[in-house]
């Protein structure tokens, strides 16, 4: 993948390829490939941005044929690919049934001669092409949406009677001049014809039953059979025979009046009039529903009032109204949903009381209205979709009523001056990056909060926040990079564990207390907080891989008694160089010891204080492994002394980074020790005494665990520079009183 330089791939024929994956050759430089004949499985992204021109198939390959720049199965029954972009004209093979979306959009084909089979053309198919004039066989049952969007060489078209609906966009922004029906058509979508300039002229077929909302240009005459049931009221507006719903318009005015009896507005009917400034309804208007852009891109639309009747706003509905000020709900307003984007980009939107029937508010619906400064959503309210209100520069202010139950997916992503979001729901879940980059977020009334999902408040300025017993879950990066300060659990939540990456990079954390009913603490959960004493709680059992690591305040931390901590991860207390003291009185799995914290029987040394004074330390004779990272970075350790037949294995990392030690000793009984044991251990540099002077095991202990090779020299007692020697804690002279036994004098 990106081998922009490579030119050539050789495949023998007698290669064992079955399969080419997925983007396989993306980017490659070669013109032309070989297909062997065992691959079955050709993935038809394997050749997207490759300059491959030639398929070369192996004629025993009974899976696939290439031919003229296209790829076939074996039985040309299916178009697959393409490498050939330069077709003017095209017949298609006799076998083939469906042309596939897009397959010849934007192409220079001016011609295209169907076959007695073809049933279908998929979305697209022909979209962008130089297509002229076509007849569409009667043998076609299907088009899919967009099949000749921005055709601007099309002039004629004739749809067989095979066709019985026109697809949304089907010939959208195409320079169709004539068309003509043989067949019963029933549906015409949205935008079929829209924007179509130069058809002045469509009659339409008796069988006509559905037309969408603004399906054709606004200019056009629309011929309709005599006894149709559509017609035009003196707004040039196309209804239905009852007028419950509008499907189109044709013309262009500064105001218009929806009828009362109007129940349902299509897509699009209003879209894009420069000159729109007002639409009026009547008080007892029977509108329930505002269609998908219904008066998107209105820009001289400044105000609107909704009839109460109203039930829902569909897609974009007004989005990109950037003139639009105010929206007026009537008290009784029986609106239960606003659909996404509907208000998007309306940049001077300012605040607005929301109905009291108000359910669903879709995602983006609010998205980029700057001028948003307080919003209080109603009591009924259970859904903020994603990007809610994302964008909304200026928002400071957020309320929920008591039924929120979802803030979505970066809700409010970028509202930068948003300080104060009040929670009055019980059972509220937060998504991920519902306030990403709210920094600045200072105040959450979150008691009745259930879920702070992945994410939720990932990068925002909020300083604290308190849970009520309502708190479930914390989930992964829930407050990561955010400026939390204080946490607090409020009473005794059902919450089990803190996710990883919770807290990581949560610099300013400098207090929470745990529930009891934690049982798990997750990798990297608190990694570069500003916390200086933690407790863990009774129930807890595991705390994961560097789950405080770089905690560079920490001092003080806690088991509490009774607790049910088992498990410690690998290098949880990594970079914690502040750490002074564990505190462990009664545990059954845990004990503390001259400051050093212990398995239970002290057979495992688990870790001992960086911060610690003390200069020496005596490894008790029960201990029998010594943890990775154990001693990692005690800076003021100057003698370690390991006494015999004690300590086995010395894990990774264990004396790493303890750049003032000046002697320790390896006695016989240490059996293994693991890579980088004593990495960066500087001062080791003469007089250690490693009891086992087989050849492997002291080449291991300079290769892999970094021991200074001088250090097994002996020091010289006049020229040895380190500093508190550890021969000047020995007897200089000796007298022998005995046999085995003696006397050192000072």
């Amino acid at each position: 993948m990106y081998c922009n330089l490579l030119s050539t791939l050789i495949i023998e024929p007698d290669s064992k390829l079955f399969w080419i994956e997925d983007t396989a050759f993306l980017g490659t430089s070669f013109t032309e490939i070989y297909i062997p004949k065992d691959v079955s499985t050709l993935d038809l992204g394997a050749f997207r941005s490759s300059n491959v021109k030639v398929i070369n198939c192996d004629p025993e390959n009974q899976w696939f044929t290439f031919e003229d720049g296209i790829l076939y199965n074996k039985q040309r029954t299916r178009f697959l690919m393409k490498t050939r972009n330069n077709f003017t004209s095209f017949t298609l093979p006799e076998l083939i049934e469906s042309i596939p979306g897009s397959f010849f959009a934007n192409l220079p084909l001016e011609n295209i001669t169907f076959n007695s089979r073809v049933k279908s053309i998929g979305g697209g198919a022909f979209s962008g092409s130089h297509i002229g004039n076509i007849t569409i066989p009667d043998i076609v049952t299907s088009i899919g949406n967009n099949a000749f969007k921005n055709c601007k060489y099309l002039d004629k078209v004739v749809l067989g009677s095979g066709i019985t609906k026109i697809p949304q966009g089907c010939f959208e922004n195409s320079s169709i001049t004539n068309i003509t029906f043989i067949g019963n058509i029933t549906t015409i979508e949205s935008s079929a014809f829209a924007e179509c300039v130069n058809l002045k002229y469509i009659k339409l077929p008796k069988s006509l039953k559905t037309i969408g909302g603004a399906c054709f240009p606004v200019d056009a005459e629309l011929d309709f059979a005599e006894d149709s049931n559509y017609s035009f009221d003196n707004q040039r507006l196309l209804y239905d025979s009852g007028k419950t719903i509008i499907y189109a318009r044709f013309s262009k005015l500064e105001s218009y009046k929806i009828l009362e009896t109007v129940k349902f507005i299509s897509a699009g009917v209003f879209k894009g009039i420069s000159v729109l400034k007002s639409i009026n309804f009547s008080s007892n208007s029977c509108l329930t529903k505002i269609g998908d852009d219904v008066f998107a891109y209105n820009i001289n639309l400044t105000n609107f009032s909704f009839p109460s009747s109203l039930t829902e706003i569909g897609y974009n509905a007004f989005r990109g109204c950037t003139s639009l000020k105010t929206i007026i709900f009537p008290s009784n307003s029986s609106l239960t949903k606003i659909g996404d984007g509907a208000f998007g980009d309306c940049k001077k939107l300012e605040d607005f009381s929301f109905p009291n029937n108000l359910k669903i508010i879709g995602g983006g619906a609010f998205g980029s209205c700057h001028s948003l400064k307080n919003i209080s959503f109603p009591d009924t309210l259970v859904e903020l979709q994603v990007y809610g209100c994302s964008g909304s520069s200026n928002l400071e202010e957020v309320r929920f009523g008591r039924d929120i139950k979802k803030i979505d997916v970066a809700a409010f992503y970028g509202c930068g001056r948003l300080h104060t979001v009040i929670f009055e729901s019980k059972g509220a879940q937060i998504y991920s990056n519902a306030f990403l980059y709210c920094w600045k977020l200072t105040y959450v009334k979150a008691t009745n909060i259930s879920h702070v999902h992945y994410e939720g408040f990932q990068f925002c300025g909020l300083r604290s926040i308190e849970f009520s017993e309502a708190i479930t879950h914390i989930g992964t990066n829930a407050f990561k990079g955010s400026s939390i300060i204080n946490i607090t659990f409020l009473g005794n939540p059902p919450i089990s564990s803190i996710e990883k990456i919770a807290f990581q990079y949560a610099y300013h954390l400098t207090y929470i207390n745990l529930p009891s009913s934690i049982q798990s603490i997750g990798l990297n959960a608190f990694e570069w907080t500003n916390i200086s004493s933690i407790t863990i709680p009774r129930d807890t059992k595991t705390i994961s891989d560097y789950a405080f690591k770089s905690c560079k305040n920490l001092e003080t931390f806690i088991i509490s008694d009774n607790s049910s901590l088992n498990s410690l991860g690998f290098f949880v207390f990594q970079g914690c160089t502040s750490i002074r003291q564990f505190i462990c009185n009664e545990s059954d799995y845990f004990s503390v010891g001259n400051r050093a914290l212990f398995d239970k029987n002290k057979t495992v040394l688990v870790c001992y204080p960086p911060a610690s004074p003390s200069k020496f330390f005596y490894i008790p004779s029960t201990i029998r492994n010594i943890s990775a990272g154990a001693f990692l970075a005690c800076k003021n350790l100057i003698n370690i002394l390991i006494p015999d037949d004690s300590v086995e294995t010395i894990y990774r990392y264990a004396f790493s980074d303890c750049t003032s030690l000046t002697h320790i000793n390896i006695p016989i009984c240490v059996q293994n020790i693991e890579d980088n044991a004593f990495s960066n251990c500087v001062s080791l540099t003469c007089g250690i005494d490693i009891e086992n002077k087989n050849e492997t095991f002291l080449e291991h202990l300079y290769t892999d665990c970094h021991f200074n090779r001088d250090c097994i020299r002996p020091c010289s007692i006049l020229t040895c520079k380190k500093r508190d020697h550890y021969r000047y804690h020995l007897s200089l002279f000796t007298i022998q009183l005995s046999e085995g036994l003696s006397l050192g004098l000072f």
